[in-house]
């Protein structure tokens, strides 16, 4: 089939009036110098197409050839750019319905200020998306109990979001997770023990159904007999800053939530505690791989080792400042290079 075949065809929502004068040479040649100024509407193979055959418009047939192709061409070109349109309408809806998700997931933080008795909380979250998978809460079990955590979902966007969120309902006052099935807390009884609570978690959420696995560190607090009992699963240690200055990371735990089946073979139920002494001026900080793993734009990392010196430099303030002097220290050293991973660091300190 000859080439000339190939590329003819009919063209719909187009005119004869469209296109330029074939039998006036300098108005076919001025069209063609426009359409090469505009790539985006022709290809090489059509501008070299054009160009030879209006080098030979000697021929009636070219010119109905020429006619067709411009016509094929500027159809196409409708057809872009209404598409273009539709495009930029569902990538703009999307983004509304991202950005309204974002301030959901936002509300289920902690009040601030709140009701948190002898305790001050302040923190900081920056999600790398509009909606990302860290997410923290403080729960009051009783007067003097409190349940903490934080969380980080692996991932980023919509899948690790709907993972953090169905973990904070299942982290909810009066759940199994957090309370003895057989007893309640306002009872006199005691909450789940932070082991329990990450090995419940590990069961219910296998990677093998979610596709995610994620870290994180759950506490108790007693601000009566001023103890707090822990466990990590695979999660940041948390910095406890003693009211003289002295820094204690919290090292026990287990492997990461979600790959039920690995166990540390020093703990039967793969996941340690520990209990230590939490007394007035001393200060928790809590904080995912976010902040300590952020990277300025020559590629260096924030580390851990930054983070512990500015939390011990600053330790004779509050904990609402201790968060500022962070936050300010993180933004000098980013230089605005945006956040490749969420970023969540939340401080408490019990007040005499």
């Amino acid at each position: 089939m000859p080439w000339w075949k190939r590329v003819t065809g009919s063209i719909p929502n187009a005119s004869k009036n469209d296109l330029p004068d074939m039998q006036d040479h300098s108005s076919l040649t001025e069209h063609l110098r426009t359409l090469k100024e505009r790539p985006g509407v022709a290809s090489d193979q059509l501008r070299n197409l054009l160009e030879y055959r209006a080098a030979r418009h000697d021929s009636a047939a070219s010119i109905r050839l020429l006619q067709t192709l411009v016509l094929k061409y500027a159809s196409a070109e409708k057809d872009l750019y209404r598409l273009n349109r539709e495009l930029l309408a569902k990538q703009e809806r999307i983004e509304e319905d991202l950005a309204a998700a974002a301030e959901i997931q936002r509300s289920l933080l902690p009040r601030k200020p709140g009701d948190y008795g002898p305790l001050e909380i302040e923190w900081m979250f920056q999600p790398s998306a509009q909606i990302g998978g860290d997410i923290f809460n403080l729960i009051r079990l009783a007067d003097h109990l409190w349940a903490i955590y934080t969380l980080d979902i692996s991932g980023h966007g919509v899948p690790a979001a709907m993972v953090a969120v169905s973990v904070y309902q299942a982290l909810q006052p009066g759940s199994n997770f957090v309370s003895r099935p057989d007893t309640r807390v306002a009872q006199g009884e005691s909450p789940q023990r932070p082991a329990e609570v990450l090995k419940a978690l590990d069961a219910g959420y296998p990677f093998e159904r979610f596709s995610n696995f994620f870290t994180m560190v759950y506490l108790v607090l007693d601000t009566a007999a001023r103890t707090l009992t822990y466990s990590n699963a695979g999660h940041p240690r948390p910095v406890l800053l003693r009211r003289d200055g002295r820094v204690k990371l919290l090292k026990r735990g287990g492997p990461f939530i979600g790959l039920f089946g690995i166990r540390l073979p020093e703990a039967d139920d793969g996941f340690m505690e520990e209990q230590v002494a939490f007394r007035p001026g001393d200060k928790l900080f809590l904080y995912t791989d976010g902040l300590n793993e952020y990277m300025d734009p020559d590629g260096e990392m924030f580390g851990n080792q930054r983070l512990h010196a500015l939390l011990k430099d600053h330790s004779a303030e509050s904990v609402s400042a201790i968060i500022a002097a962070v936050r300010a220290a993180w933004l000098d050293f980013g230089r605005g290079a945006p956040p490749a991973d969420d970023v969540t660091l939340v401080g408490i300190e019990l007040k005499a």
